[in-house]
């Protein structure tokens, strides 16, 4: 019989709930400092930027949400278990029951703090083992062979994270642009899903393209992943299209794009719609806001074509003005916008269902 494996042990799929399949509880991406600094540049006097290394207050708010929190190494740390415990109390008094925790080494945080705020909350909490972005790689992993990550894959999968008896209930792949090494990976979580058939959930970084997507499915499959295993998370980066300068040449391109997340389900993959209420953009840069509205559109058409068992969201909160103790949404963005607006304009609670009970846990168990 499958079970899903959260932080506290197995439990039964029929048990899980509402459950949100891409978010970050415990975790600091600071490594994306590197990159994301230069790309944005020095914030103008008028936005009155606030010192990298000072606390942030309300005031700040706006200035963050422009994309110079990316600046900030503090808002990149979400380790502080009162304040993500908190973050997950919100999300199970809204009706939340369970998340899928998508922090692999690297970015992830203590595991045993996510057992730990899983006790105190009452929140199902999965954990995931894996590797994120190449940068983010501990060093231990850089000099691995395909068949040593395998081998890692299993032994975290069988026998605990980090030495603890903590398991994880799926594995984290990731490309900001393909590699050899992130290859190899792919390879390596494909063998491991294979032979004890937990679940991929394959991150898209930020200027990964339709072909470096492509290559990333499509390497897993061929490895001989069940494309059913697979969950393509971030999809809503190809539905709208956020350069200003492309919107201004071409209106058309305002109408959400679609034919290859067409593509990605045709395969029998399935994919995540998340960041719902992601508070920032990049508007200095010439950056349109990802728009929760394109979402819910997207997700509205692609359920009337028949994809309802192949889609799942979640709200991806990975910086602190994404949380509700610093200014965002939370967790709760799900409850308070996603199910209500698609209520509203009449999608039947049965696809609902899908979207964030029944398909989340068919996906987890294993």
């Amino acid at each position: 019989m499958k079970n899903v494996m959260t932080v506290c042990g197995p439990i039964a799929p029929d048990a899980l709930g509402f459950t949100s399949m891409h978010e970050h509880v415990l975790t600091n991406c600071d490594f994306y400092m590197e990159d994301f600094v230069p790309m944005l540049g020095d914030p103008p006097a008028q936005v009155f930027p606030a010192p990298p290394q000072a606390p942030i207050e309300l005031k700040d708010l706006a200035y963050m949400n422009h994309g110079y929190f990316v600046r900030h190494p503090d808002v990149w740390d979400l380790t502080d278990e009162t304040l993500m415990a908190a973050e997950v109390s919100d999300f199970h008094a809204c009706g939340g029951r369970a998340i899928l925790e998508c922090s692999a080494p690297g970015i992830r945080g203590d595991v045993e703090g996510l057992k730990r705020i899983s006790e105190a909350t009452g929140v199902h909490i999965i954990a995931s083992t894996g590797l994120y972005a190449e940068k983010s790689w501990p060093e231990r992993f850089q000099a691995m062979s395909m068949h040593q990550f395998t081998d890692y894959l299993l032994d975290e999968i069988n026998n605990g994270m980090e030495g603890t008896r903590v398991k994880p209930g799926q594995i984290k792949v990731a490309s900001n642009g393909n590699t050899q090494r992130q290859l190899d990976f792919l390879s390596a979580a494909s063998h491991a899903s294979k032979e004890t058939g937990i679940m991929v959930t394959a991150h898209l970084g930020v200027g990964t393209g339709q072909e470096d997507s492509r290559v990333v499915y499509q390497t897993l499959l061929e490895n001989g992943m069940s494309p059913d295993r697979l969950l393509m998370c971030h999809i809503q980066s190809h539905v709208q299209i956020t350069s200003l300068e492309a919107l201004l040449d071409n209106p058309c391109a305002w109408a959400p794009q679609l034919d290859y997340i067409r593509e990605v389900l045709d395969q029998g993959v399935n994919v995540c719609f998340d960041c719902f209420g992601m508070t920032w953009d990049t508007e200095a840069i010439g950056s349109v806001k990802d728009s929760d509205t394109y979402k819910i559109a997207a997700i509205y058409q692609l359920l009337r074509e028949g994809y309802s068992d192949q889609i799942v969201v979640g709200t991806d909160v990975f910086v602190k003005n994404m949380t509700r103790r610093y200014g965002g949404h939370g967790y709760v963005r799900l409850q308070n916008y996603v199910v209500p607006t698609l209520q509203r304009i009449g999608v039947e609670d049965g696809l609902i269902a899908k979207l964030v009970e029944k398909t989340p846990a068919r996906l987890l168990a294993f």
